[in-house]
C-alpha cells in the first residue's frame, strides 16, 4: 500500500478515526492492519506508547507501537531533514498506521499533528492553475493563491483540495504565495474510503459501521461544497466549466458512497451474526426489504403480501384479481378484488 496515500488520508479526514481499531486491537490476526489516533504517552527507543480514547464509551486505551524508527514518522509541514523523533513529546497527537506482527503492532507510519500550524490548511476548489500557482475558492467564496513545489503534479480545474503550506511565500526570497508542502485530492480521499470498505473483513462490525458514515459524510461535503462555489458571484469564468463538470463527478461519486456504504454496513451485519450477505429476512434484497420497500414482519413475511389493489403474490410467481379469483403462473395468489 502506498504510504504517501496513507499519509493524505489520515491528515485530511482530520483524525476522525479516534475510535476505529480500539475495541479490536487485541483480536487482530497476523497481518492485520489498523489505524490509530491518539495522545503519546511515552516515546522511548523505537517503542511508542499512545493514548486512544473511545469518545463514544467514553474510556482510553493505551496502545503499544514497536519498532517506531525515524523514517517512518513523519511531521506535516517539516523538512525531512530535521528532528522528526523529537516531535514524539507526551501529549503529542499523532495517527499511526501498524500491522499485527507476532500479537504486536508494529509501526508501518506514524504522522505527529502539527501542534501550531504557521498557515492553516486550505480547503476548496481550484478555481486557476498557472505556472504553478493554484488559485482555490473556499466555500465562503474567498480565494486563496498558493505555490505547488517544483515537478509537483498540479490538479484539475474544479478539483477538491486540501492544500497545507509552510506559511512563508516563495521558494528563495520569502516572497510570493505560500509553498504547497502536501496537496490532498477529495476523490482520492474518497476512493481510499472506498478501497478500505470492500478490503475490509466481516470481524470489525464497529469499524464497518464508522467507515460506512464516513464515506457518506466525506462525499456530501463534496458535492455541498461545489455547489456552494458554483453560486458565487465572483466565480471566475473560466472556472464555471470546470467546476460544473466536477460537480457531475461529486454527484456521481456520492452514489458510489452510498453503494459502498450499503455494502459496509452489511458486512457489519453480518459480523455481528445477522442475515448472510445478499440475503435479508426474508430471503431477497441484501437489507431484506420487500418489494414496495416496506420492513418484513418478524416471521420474514411482507406485510402487504397478496394484497396489493386487485394483485395477488403466490409463493412461487403471480396472479392476478380482476374481481374475482386469480391465479398466478407459478403458484396460486388471490386478488382484493374478491374470491
Amino acid at each position: 500500500m502506498n504510504m504517501k496515500r496513507w499519509i493524505g488520508v489520515l491528515t485530511a479526514v482530520g483524525l476522525m478515526l479516534s475510535s476505529i481499531g480500539v475495541a479490536y486491537a487485541q483480536e487482530a490476526e497476523e497481518g492485520t492492519r489498523r489505524g490509530f489516533v491518539g495522545t503519546v504517552s511515552s516515546y522511548s527507543g523505537s517503542t511508542l506508547v499512545i493514548e486512544v480514547v473511545d469518545q463514544a464509551a467514553a474510556t482510553s486505551t493505551l496502545i503499544t507501537i514497536t519498532n517506531v524508527t525515524e523514517d517512518k514518522i513523519k511531521v506535516p509541514g517539516q523538512p525531512a531533514a530535521t528532528d522528526v523523533a523529537g516531535a514524539l513529546e507526551p501529549g503529542s497527537k499523532v495517527a499511526v498506521l501498524a500491522q499485527k506482527v507476532d500479537d504486536t503492532w508494529e509501526a508501518v507510519q506514524v504522522i505527529v499533528k502539527p501542534t501550531a500550524p504557521t498557515f492553516p490548511p486550505v480547503v476548496g476548489a481550484v478555481v486557476s492553475v498557472e505556472d504553478g500557482v493554484l488559485q482555490i475558492m473556499l466555500p465562503n467564496g474567498e480565494i486563496k493563491t498558493i505555490q505547488l513545489p517544483p515537478q509537483a503534479s498540479a490538479p484539475g480545474i474544479g478539483e477538491v483540495v486540501t492544500a497545507f503550506s509552510r506559511g512563508t511565500g516563495g521558494e528563495d526570497d520569502g516572497d510570493g504565495p505560500p509553498v504547497v508542502t502536501g496537496l490532498v485530492r477529495a476523490s482520492q480521499v474518497s476512493n481510499r474510503l472506498i478501497a478500505f470498505i470492500d478490503e475490509a473483513t466481516t470481524d470489525t462490525a464497529g469499524t464497518l459501521d464508522d467507515l460506512a458514515d464516513l464515506v457518506v459524510s466525506h462525499a456530501a461535503h463534496r458535492e455541498e461544497m461545489l455547489t456552494q462555489i458554483l453560486a458565487k458571484p465572483n466565480l471566475p469564468d473560466q472556472a464555471k466549466a470546470g467546476i460544473t463538470n466536477a460537480l457531475a463527478k461529486a454527484q456521481a461519486g456520492r452514489q458510489r458512497a452510498q453503494e459502498s456504504a450499503t455494502r459496509a454496513r452489511a458486512k457489519a451485519e453480518k459480523a455481528r451474526g445477522g442475515p448472510p450477505e445478499g440475503r435479508g429476512p426474508n430471503g431477497v434484497g441484501s437489507e431484506g426489504e420487500c418489494d414496495d420497500g416496506a420492513s418484513p414482519n418478524e416471521d420474514g413475511t411482507c406485510p402487504n403480501e397478496g394484497e396489493q389493489d386487485g394483485q395477488g403474490q403466490g409463493q412461487g410467481g403471480q396472479g392476478q384479481g380482476q374481481g374475482g379469483q386469480g391465479q398466478g403462473q407459478g403458484g396460486q395468489g388471490q386478488g382484493q378484488g374478491g374470491q
